[in-house]
């Protein structure tokens, strides 16, 4: 038989370990969003710059359930992160975010091996992008991500010296920051 439901009302049918109903399956509706994870689960991390993060994204339905239609090769872009302060670009495996990257998906949820790369010193969000459907719709959608400099690297002038000076002259005002390996401040 048919099991329907039909009402402009909201419904609740519940279902518990006491109740037999053979033959019922409920289906995911299409998809309505995206969204970006850890691999472990985990909506907001630290993570120090240059250290890579397993990420994964899922299709869900309007209702949250994972859209297991949303199968096959997509075209996503990633954004949020921003270039490392000497340049070093963000990037999910070898794509720079912004660009095009095709994955894999299988019953709503990435396949590929994913791997998050970001090198600026920030507190920033990842989103992903099919064209269509996104993580950007609510911050419970995509990765919240606080990014530490990584270790101390190097020593760099943060305010350089505004003339050459010689030997027993007033030097003029500078200042020296310890820095890692991306071009990141650190504030010990």
């Amino acid at each position: 038989g048919t099991f329907q439901i039909k009402t402009t009302d909201s419904a609740t049918v519940t279902i518990d370990q006491n109740t037999s109903v053979a033959g019922v399956t409920i289906n995911a509706g299409s998809v309505a969003y995206l969204t970006v994870k850890t691999t472990s689960g985990a909506d907001s991390i630290t993570v120090s710059a240059g250290i890579g993060t397993g990420i994964v994204v899922t299709a869900y339905d309007i209702n949250g359930i994972v859209a297991t239609g949303y199968s096959g090769i997509k075209s996503l872009r990633f954004s949020g992160p921003l270039v490392g302060p000497e340049g070093r670009l963000p990037r999910v495996n070898t794509t720079v975010i912004g660009n095009p990257r095709n994955v894999n998906f299988a019953n709503g949820v990435s396949s590929d091996s994913l791997t998050l790369n970001v090198y600026n010193a920030e507190t920033t969000a990842l989103d992903a992008d099919d064209g269509t459907y996104s993580s950007l719709g609510s911050d419970a959608y995509d990765l919240d991500l606080i990014v530490a400099p990584a270790p101390a690297n190097k020593l760099k002038f943060s305010t350089s010296p505004s003339a050459r000076v010689l030997a027993a002259v007033i030097w003029p005002s500078f200042s020296v920051g310890i820095y890692d390996t991306y071009g990141n401040l650190r504030n010990l």
